[in-house]
């Protein structure tokens, strides 16, 4: 079972960001910063093994 405070605390983390431009592509970057890194990763090491 989740657990009350920590669902406050998301929550109000969500809703600040929801609304704070600055805060949403902060978070938005934060976010996509490694998933972009991984993907460029995966694709060097396909075409590497590849050759």
């Amino acid at each position: 079972m989740p657990n009350p405070a920590l669902a406050k605390i998301l929550s109000k983390i969500a809703i600040d960001v929801a609304v704070d431009e600055k805060k949403r592509k902060t978070v938005l970057m934060i976010i996509l910063a490694p998933v972009i890194t991984l993907l460029l990763l995966i694709t060097f090491v396909l075409s590497t093994l590849a050759l």
